[in-house]
């Protein structure tokens, strides 16, 4: 197969708190391509500090297929009119901006993700006519309504069909800088109020609904869809697929599609809290059993990243703190609820009907010593007790 171009630009936007996160990403995205081609890193931050860039420095030379880490320090007060959300997912919409003119193409990624396949296909994309980016559809919701921020009340609705993911996408620079995206997006962003965690996602549908191409599902595999079993053979999906008969599914491919896109995950995905840095503790199921999708599988390539190790044995000391604080106060609750079943006990056993039982019990057992003839005169016996004390 021949590609066209053997360069790759991939590009983050982070800071102090997610560059051993990021480091990740870069370091599943190496070990996935196995040094079929080349990859350049962009950085857009407002506060890594040096300690950090020196450590992306020293991974890139550890990292033969990455030609450069590159660091682009931006100034917030750019996004000063803006409403007071995370800088950080601001600072995606000027990707363009920062990013040299001579780089044509950028794969745009979040921080939370980890490379499980090959995306050798993404050298034969190509944009047509006025597409601008790739990217995979996020969840089918109804309610994606944005209300104004006038005092008018007033509200757009952003359609659910075609309302994609921000996590993973694969732009056109020169489409983007063209069409002027940046300043489209921010003059949505003074007029709506969008989403807390994801306003740039927001804006960006807002403008793109009609020029981005849809990738497989397993491009960016969001982890709230995996079923919490091994296997999905006879295991009925949680998430309703467009083919379940429901007017509101989730999941905008049939049950087939996704069980082809979960074999062959090439993105995966740790969005909605399901980060496995946090402690083990941190999301339950229903039985209350952690929740650890693809945990090792990401600390396994953590350890690995000796340069980033202090970072990740603070963080793992950190974690098992909280988890001993969570089952400190799981074992006091348990034992919470054993005084109180023990108090229900005895007052069960107090009772007229338990007491009577029991004699009944015994006498049975006990038949061949005669018992069954003597019980109805224990029962009387105690009944009368019974009465005397009450």
């Amino acid at each position: 197969m021949k590609y066209k171009i053997d360069v790759l630009d991939v590009a983050f936007a982070s800071d102090d708190n997610y560059v051993k996160f990021m480091a990740v990403t870069i370091v599943s995205l190496v070990n996935s391509i196995n040094n079929r081609f080349k990859i350049n890193i962009h950085v857009i931050t407002n506060n890594i500090s040096n300690n950090n860039i020196d450590k992306l420095n020293k991974l890139c030379i550890e990292l033969e297929c990455v030609n450069y880490i590159k660091v682009y320090q931006i100034n917030p007060d750019v996004f000063e009119d803006c409403p007071m959300y995370d800088w950080i997912k601001y600072s995606k919409l000027s990707i363009a901006d920062v990013l040299p003119r001579d780089i044509k193409t950028c794969l745009l990624l979040d921080v939370d993700l980890v490379f499980l396949s090959s995306i050798d296909e993404i050298f034969s994309f190509n944009f047509p006519n006025d597409k601008i980016l790739y990217a995979v559809l996020d969840y089918n919701k109804s309610d994606r309504k944005i209300l104004s921020s006038k005092e008018n009340s007033s509200f757009i609705k952003l359609n659910s069909k075609k309302y994609f993911n921000s996590g993973v996408m694969y732009i056109d620079l020169d489409k983007w800088r063209l069409n002027n995206i940046k300043n489209k997006c921010f003059d949505f962003l003074r007029n709506f109020k969008a989403t807390p965690y994801y306003p740039e996602q927001d804006a960006l549908n807002y403008v793109l609904c009609d020029y981005f191409l849809e990738l497989p599902f397993n491009w960016n595999f969001l982890c709230h869809s995996i079923p919490l079993k091994e296997k999905i053979i006879n295991y009925r999906l949680p998430f309703s697929c467009k083919d379940s008969g429901l007017k509101e599914y989730l999941l905008h491919c049939t049950l087939n599609e996704y069980e082809e896109n979960y074999k062959n995950i090439k993105i995966l995905h740790f969005a909605g809290g399901f980060v496995p840095w946090k402690n083990f503790f941190n999301k339950l199921d229903l039985n209350f059993n952690p929740i650890c999708i693809y945990r090792k599988e990401w600390w396994s390539i953590a350890d690995s990243i000796h340069i980033f190790r202090d970072d990740f044995e603070k963080l793992q000391f950190d974690n098992f703190e909280q988890d001993l604080f969570y089952l400190n106060n799981s074992i006091k609750n348990i034992i919470c609820e054993n005084v109180n079943y023990k108090k229900q006990v005895n007052n069960i056993k107090s009772t007229l009907s338990y007491n009577i039982g029991n004699i009944i019990v015994k006498s049975f057992k006990k038949w061949y010593r005669g018992d069954l003839f003597i019980m109805p005169f224990r029962i009387l016996f105690f009944y009368v007790r019974y009465k005397v004390k009450k």
